[in-house]
């Protein structure tokens, strides 16, 4: 059982880092608009709507892994895997026109810095 502030306040870490992919999980985010933004890519509608739907599936896979020690490495590995190319196609800030191109960077950001602390909690030994 954690007895103190700085257990305490990764677990909280650790529940605010994993709100991000319940809500994407259970669809609070809509689906949709990550399907659009991956097939304007160019990649065929189906392949996207699959791509997308296996990303919801790993995510709801994945977060309640992240608060048991001997799963939370793999987990927050694999979210941290799926993320890498979900931020490179979403937020190419790069490829954006100059009007867009402030927020796709800070989008960019945000989720390397979800990243991030994905790299943290899977190092983090801790057990409950």
């Amino acid at each position: 059982m954690p007895n103190s502030l700085i257990d305490h306040a990764a677990w909280g870490g650790l529940a605010l880092l994993s709100l991000v992919f319940v809500a994407n999980a259970v669809g609070l985010i809509n689906p949709a608009t990550a399907v659009r933004e991956l097939a304007a890519t160019g990649a065929p509608l189906g392949l996207a709507r699959f791509a997308v739907l296996a990303g919801r599936v790993l995510q709801l896979l994945c977060v309640p892994a992240l608060f048991f020690a001997p799963t939370r490495p793999p987990a927050a590995l694999a979210l941290a895997a799926f993320l890498i190319p979900a931020t490179l196609t979403a937020h190419a800030f790069w490829k954006s026109p100059p009007s867009a191109r402030d927020m796709q960077l800070a989008s960019f950001l945000r989720n390397a810095a979800i990243i991030g602390g994905l790299i943290i909690a899977a190092g983090w030994r801790i057990s409950p």
